[in-house]
């Protein structure tokens, strides 16, 4: 590529020739042709890091300038122009491998083109790349894409992400609701309160909360796959002064399984053990309201 130098641009030429390894020349000279036609910028870019290939803010800068003229355009159609833009982030990681940022540029470009793949190995490369006191920053992005991307490549993300921070456990439950994986979420659910290890890092959760979200999927999902009945009443047996919703979630199990008789059983058990007024008012509202509805079916049957 060659460069169109007006009388304007001389100056600046003169002064990256005179020195062509000192930065504020050329940055000088970037700014002057940034107003201009894209190419230009393009050459001046490119002839920079050319003499300066280890100058992180040459490269961030001009990164940012090939994403600009990409980011609009069908990645199918344009796949040429792309595939020139990956090869600018590799070059530029040859020499700046360590830098956080750089990473997650591209990594966030690759996430926009139609083959996930390739964003999912920038992460994991970055990974690889950057020391461990930097992941953080890294596995937020990489969640972010997860999320976007869904699927077995969202589960195969968290699943890695809970072997090195098990203690981040409910990002993927709120991930397994968001998505409708009401079975993926109380399994995870119940590998959490199984393990008297798990410390939530989250100032509102607990245990118990933990059990009644358990409680909620159960009762509006009962066909999660669980063996739900010895899963409640271990709840129930933990909590027994704020079980309420546990007692209700099993009656309710059986319910939607047209089992009416044992929940009925479930009810009178719960009536006679519920030890606070508001776990009696919430899972004798539930039994009146099943008989309720028993009588009116029984009725229109008639």
């Amino acid at each position: 590529m060659e460069l169109d130098i007006g009388e304007e641009d001389l100056r600046f030429e003169e002064e990256v020739l005179q020195a062509p390894y000192r930065l504020k020349g050329w940055l000088r000279y970037i700014e002057h042709r940034r107003e201009g036609p894209a190419r230009a910028l393009t050459i001046v870019y490119e002839r920079a890091v050319a003499k300066l290939p280890g100058s992180y803010k040459l490269w961030s800068g001009y990164l940012r300038h090939r994403v600009g003229l990409v980011r609009d355009k069908n990645p199918v159609r344009h796949e040429e122009e792309m595939r020139k833009t990956r090869l600018c982030f590799e070059r530029a990681l040859l020499a700046l491998h360590k830098m956080p940022v750089l990473w997650l540029m591209y990594a966030r470009f690759l996430g926009r083109q139609p083959d996930v793949t390739q964003a999912r190995r920038c992460f994991d490369r970055a990974l690889r790349a950057l020391p461990v006191t930097q992941h953080a920053a890294v596995w937020a992005e990489y969640l972010r894409f997860a999320r976007r991307v869904g699927g077995v490549t969202a589960e195969r993300v968290f699943r890695r992400y809970l072997q090195l921070w098990p203690d981040q456990a409910e990002q993927y439950v709120d991930w397994c609701v968001e998505k409708g994986n009401w079975r993926m979420a109380a399994a995870q659910l119940i590998k959490l309160l199984d393990d008297p290890g798990f410390k939530s890092p989250r100032a509102t959760s607990s245990p118990y909360r933990l059990w009644r979200q358990l409680a909620q999927i159960i009762r509006h999902h009962p066909d999660v796959g669980l063996d739900v009945e010895p899963v409640l009443r271990d709840g129930i047996a933990r909590f027994g002064e704020q079980a309420g919703e546990l007692w209700t979630a099993l009656a309710n199990f059986f319910i939607v399984r047209g089992h009416i008789e044992r929940a009925r059983d479930v009810f009178e058990e719960a009536v006679g053990s519920v030890s606070t007024v508001r776990d009696f008012a919430l899972v004798f509202d539930a039994y009146a309201e099943m008989e309720e509805a028993s009588i009116a079916g029984a009725m229109e049957d008639e």
